[in-house]
């Protein structure tokens, strides 16, 4: 029975089990037969591991494999024989034999990031990144030739195995890869566009393995469909037409949404529904079928050669990441790799999807996690809302350690997507522009104000956390709505937009143009809503914590805030994080310590 006068403060899940054990991601079939290669990562870093159906062994043991862009990417991909894999280890290229052995370095470009390998047709297309600029190199046993391609971002190149051509992803500044990106084919000889509209964004181009088609996602129709071409991107046409998004947009390189049947005759896919993902299938045709697993976060998907195995990346609320081989033709799993460590004895808050209206009369979205009371509802409970990354982030069904723990306290946890979030179509995702620190906050206030309603959340006990741009949401919702909340948790939030703007990374370097406009032009806007000049408005307490190496939202942002507000305000610099924490000391003190807080300053309403 549920003691419902004691919420929040529940024993609830230690920390240990759920941040302990391996993680598992990337896996990829050889293209010549069933050997698996995929990621495990642990302390020392992110290694390739080999399974045959027989064995499991480890490949890279002193080569922890590394990614591109501040947010990771593409580590590593088959050679087209099979006998070896291509990948990247503190930025330089190596290849490795799947008997093993020490592996080979791969002659460089000086001064330069190699990440995000695709082979095929004896070359290997890497990404290359400077700290202001993105190139794709083609690495011959003869020669490196560079694409002659001027756009600042390119990603995910797919050979054509047939005739050698090369199709790619690639945007341009102001914009994000899911405001305005392009498809290209590079022909040896030219560059071609294929797909380049106004207010379209794509992603994710994939040759058949028969040469014929070229297969992408795009937003054209308001929603990421998959839509297919001819190899020269001519005569493109919609597969699908689904009011649901079937790829997360484009933050780094890599991402598997689709994979082509080995036979070029179909395609399976992952289907996202308000945050929920699901795998199908869909012939050429549009004849549609959807896989018989269950509802959760599906990534990375390969096939082996023969078209028996489907393996996938998958997590939900209480699965931290598994890799799974399906057998195509029993219908059943046949093979897991679990991630982290055995939680059965521990009870799982699974994630309830609801629409809620904000004050301007439109409809936003969220996720409600928590223990029921007897009835099978919760009754007034100390709630947290939590605001996803991005801004152009999702908050989605998979697991989440920081829900978890906070709701096997007692918590109801509501992770708030609001307007601006992705996996809500292409209208929805782009609210935000213009609209970042506005609609993010009205949105949470007004939630808070729905479920009160519902009477789900007790009024007096709410909080809100948030990292990144949740962790921005967080500061302006507390500045601006000051009763809405009783305390705070920035983990390292943005608090000066100009600074963002001046000092954060290639990638978001122009972000804020789309999501606030451009300077000098916009300066007042700026102003207007950067936290760190409204600091001293903060009244209930907050507590801050900042990684001491983050490219992202750096150092001097969190410590400017602390020194300016005036309340109580906790701060805690873990020196060698960078933009999200993952080493299990931070974790271990991170954990307790926001309990803590929450728990002095939210239930025992102590200023």
């Amino acid at each position: 029975m549920v003691d419902h006068s004691q919420r929040g403060f529940w024993e609830g899940i230690p920390v240990e089990p759920l941040i302990n054990g391996p993680q598992f991601s990337s896996p990829s079939f050889s293209p010549v037969s069933n050997h698996l290669a995929f990621v495990g990562s642990n302390s020392m870093g992110k290694f390739l591991f080999l399974y045959d159906f027989e064995k499991l062994v480890q490949l890279s043991h002193e080569f922890p494999l590394s990614t591109g862009t501040a947010y990771g990417g593409g580590t590593y991909c088959w050679g087209e024989k099979g006998n070896k894999i291509f990948f990247s280890s503190k930025g330089m290229p190596y290849s490795i034999s799947i008997d093993g052995g020490i592996p080979e370095p791969l002659r460089a470009i000086r001064n330069a990031f190699h990440f995000a390998p695709s082979s095929g047709r004896n070359k290997v297309v890497w990404s290359i990144e400077h700290a202001d600029h993105m190139k794709l190199a083609i690495q011959t046993p003869q020669s490196i030739e560079w694409i002659p391609c001027d756009d600042h971002f390119q990603y995910d190149a797919s050979i054509n195995l047939q005739n050698g051509s090369i199709a790619f992803h690639a945007w341009s500044y102001p914009y994000m890869s899911w405001d305005r990106s392009r498809i290209l084919l590079w022909d040896g000889t030219r560059l071609i566009p294929i797909v380049d509209e106004n207010d379209v964004s794509v992603c994710q181009p994939r040759f058949s393995p028969d040469g014929h088609h070229l297969a992408f996602i795009s937003d054209k129709s308001g929603w990421f469909n998959l839509w297919i071409a001819n190899s020269d991107g001519s005569e493109p046409r919609q597969l699908l037409n689904l009011e649901e998004e079937m790829a997360y947009p484009t933050w780094v390189t890599g991402n598997v949404n689709f994979v082509w049947t080995p036979d070029s005759t179909g395609i399976f896919f992952t289907r996202i529904h308000k945050g929920f993902y699901s795998l199908a299938y869909s012939d050429l045709d549009g004849n549609l079928e959807d896989l018989p697993l269950p509802k959760g976060e599906y990534s990375q998907l390969t096939i082996s050669p023969d078209g028996r195995f489907l393996a996938y990346q998958f997590s939900d609320h209480k699965t931290p990441g598994n890799i799974e081989i399906y057998d195509l033709q029993e219908g059943r799993r046949s093979m897991v790799f679990k991630g982290g460590v055995s939680m059965e004895k521990y009870r799982f808050a699974a994630p309830v999807p609801f629409e809620f209206p904000t004050n301007d009369g439109m409809t936003a979205h969220a996720l409600a996690y928590f223990i029921p009371d007897d009835d099978g509802r919760i009754h007034n409970a100390p709630t947290l809302f939590l605001i996803h990354g991005g801004p152009t982030g999702m908050s989605r069904n998979k697991f989440n350690a920081t829900i978890q723990y906070f709701t096997s306290r007692g918590w109801l946890v509501v992770a708030v997507n609001h307007r601006g979030s992705a996996g809500y179509g292409r209208d929805y995702r782009q609210m935000l522009n213009g609209k970042w620190g506005v609609y993010d906050v009205e949105d949470t206030v007004d939630c808070k104000s729905y479920l009160v309603q519902q009477e789900m959340t007790d009024p007096n006990k709410c909080a809100i956390m948030g990292g990144s741009a949740g962790g921005y949401t967080t500061l302006l919702t507390l500045i601006r709505y000051k009763q809405a909340m009783k305390a705070g948790v920035n983990l390292f939030g943005v608090t000066d937009l100009f600074t963002l703007a001046n000092e954060t990374h290639f990638l978001e370097a122009q972000y804020d143009t789309m999501l606030i406009g451009g300077l000098p032009e916009c300066a007042p806007t700026y102003f207007e809503r950067s936290p760190i000049f409204h600091a001293e408005e903060i009244e209930v307490p907050l507590l801050v914590l900042q990684g001491g190496k983050d490219p992202v939202v750096v150092p001097s942002q969190s410590e400017r805030l602390v020194k300016k507000v005036k309340g109580t305000v906790e701060y805690k610099l873990y020196e060698e994080e960078g933009h999200g924490f993952t080493k299990k000391e931070t974790l271990l003190d991170m954990y307790p310590r926001i309990d803590r807080f929450l728990i002095h300053h939210v239930l025992y309403c102590i200023p």
